[in-house]
């Protein structure tokens, strides 16, 4: 009963470190750079058309701002993929130390 109830929660800490690990990192960086590219390329756009409009130009308003990543979702959602991910490899190493106890006896 106990060995049942173990493998049960590796299983689930398992496919749910899986799924954050796949939602969190599936294609995220390529969209992120994406939208790095296209508001870099709006304002190269802006700085354009107000130099040919003969606008006073001040450089540190075409900078783009970084987004902040600390939002409550984000935040949430991270410390949650770190919690699984611990215990997930603390589950991990303890099933091969007992592997290599019954391997050993």
């Amino acid at each position: 009963m106990k060995i049942k109830i173990f493998k049960f929660i590796i299983l689930i800490c398992l496919v749910s470190y899986t799924a954050l690990f796949i939602m969190v990192n599936m294609g995220y960086y390529e969209y992120s750079s994406y939208q790095k590219k296209t508001l870099t390329e709006e304002q190269i756009k802006n700085f354009e058309s107000d130099v040919k409009n003969g606008k006073k130009i001040n450089v540190s308003s075409y900078f783009v701002k970084n987004e902040n990543f600390q939002e409550l979702p984000k935040s949430t959602g991270s410390k949650v993929s770190e919690a699984v991910t611990s215990v997930t490899r603390k589950g991990i190493t303890s099933f091969f130390k007992l592997l290599n106890k019954f391997i050993q006896d």
